[in-house]
């Protein structure tokens, strides 16, 4: 009897231990879900604020580049504005500059053409322009006598020192530009084969002018001034270098 109270009591113990056993593990368990729970829940909200910050710094980065890619825009918008407008100025200079040239160099020939036409004496019934020819400044037309000759006909050319020809060509030259033929040079005359014309290089000492005098035999009359051209530089000088 006694052994079967002993017997009850120990299941009973038993029983006992092995129920909160069980309760503690349940409540452990439940814990352990709290918990698990709970880190589920930090780590979310935790992720979302660390992507809300990345789009923050983001939207940022972005907020902070627009304004430099702007400012390069405006900059390289401003400099193309400056460009073209240096570019535009320069051209403008450069149109001022080659007409200003060009009215210098007009005045420059306009005023030669006026000293030789005022303060030469070319004689009466003379007229001075202004050339466009090669090497020559100025074209004076006037209307000559000839230059009396001693020759008789059949005239023939003779260009050698001292003949008498040759001494009415000087003189008739000298008589085109009203120049003294002691201060003349005479540089070159040449024909062309031409038996009645003459084309006479010559230089005054006085001044200093080249001028190339065209001349052509008037029969029994003699050598006759026609066009007298006033040169640049004495394209003749080469032969005797």
């Amino acid at each position: 009897m006694a052994d079967d109270y002993q017997n009850e009591s120990t299941r009973s113990a038993r029983f006992e231990k092995r129920r909160r056993t069980t309760k503690l593990m349940n409540y452990m368990l439940v814990l352990a879900g709290i918990l698990i729970l709970l880190l589920i829940m930090l780590y979310l909200f935790t992720g979302d604020d660390d992507e809300s910050g990345n789009e923050s710094d983001e939207e940022l980065e972005i907020a902070d580049t627009n304004p430099d890619d702007s400012e390069e825009d405006e900059s390289s918008s401003t400099e193309g504005s400056n460009d073209e407008q240096d570019t535009a100025e320069e051209s403008e200079d450069q149109e001022t500059e080659e007409e200003s040239e060009e009215q210098q160099d007009d005045a420059e020939s306009s005023e030669e053409a006026d000293e030789m036409d005022e303060g030469s004496d070319f004689g009466e019934d003379v007229e001075v322009e202004e050339s466009d020819e090669e090497n020559v400044k100025a074209v004076i037309r006037g209307n000559w006598e000839p230059y009396e000759t001693q020759q008789e006909e059949p005239h023939s050319i003779d260009l050698n020192e001292g003949s008498q020809d040759r001494q009415e060509l000087e003189q008739a030259t000298a008589m085109a530009i009203n120049g003294n033929r002691d201060e003349i040079t005479y540089w070159w005359f040449a024909s062309d084969g031409n038996p009645n014309y003459i084309e006479a290089t010559i230089e005054d000492q006085s001044d200093g002018e080249i001028y190339r005098v065209h001349l052509e035999w008037i029969e029994n009359e003699g050598w006759q001034p026609q066009l007298v051209k006033v040169l640049e530089e004495n394209d003749q000088l080469y032969r005797f270098q």
